[in-house]
């Protein structure tokens, strides 16, 4: 979950820059975007960062499954092991140096693109609401500064936007 938020983080400064912002039929406003141009690009630079870093997010977990269940190897049988990694989609549990590249490779081979994005549909719609929130909270408190000191948030104003824009995006979307 960490990576998306990094991510999400990156593209906020590059949607919305302060000054004048080109909008709808050609025209252009000062000061930013509204709310619901907040909410949208919040949401659509969260669903872009989920697709880049989702297949490793997939590999990381399948790598914790299987290493967790390497270390209760005296406790289940080979057989059990063996169908457990069919269930993950890895292959084999009798290479011993499984990295993220070979649980990739593997997922690729078995399953192709899909096989990389398998289980993306609950990421991307936990990920819609906490980044389209956070996106908007922290464009609109950032604006209401500029609006209410008459100057740009300094950068205390704006680490404390963000850090408040997360924490009630993550209150209110999980």
């Amino acid at each position: 979950a960490g990576g998306p938020t990094m991510a999400t983080t990156g593209h906020r400064g590059a949607i919305a820059k302060k000054g004048t912002i080109p909008h709808g039929g050609g025209g252009e406003k000062k000061g930013g975007l509204t709310p619901g141009e907040s909410l949208i690009s919040g949401m659509i630079a969260g669903t872009i960062s989920v697709l880049f870093t989702y297949p490793l997010d997939l590999a990381r977990a399948q790598l914790a499954v299987l290493r967790k269940t390497k270390k209760s190897k005296a406790v289940g049988t080979a057989v059990q092991l063996s169908q457990l990694d069919g269930q993950l989609g890895i292959g084999s549990t009798r290479k011993s140096n499984k990295g993220i590249g070979y649980v990739l490779n593997t997922s690729y081979q078995q399953g192709g693109a899909r096989g990389l994005y398998r289980g993306i549909t609950p990421t991307i719609l936990g990920i819609l609401p906490y980044s389209g929130v956070a996106f908007t909270i922290n464009e609109q408190a950032k604006r209401q500064i500029t609006h209410i000191m008459q100057r740009d948030p300094t950068t205390i104003e704006r680490l404390q936007c963000g850090a408040l824009s997360g924490l009630f995006a993550q209150t209110l979307a999980y």
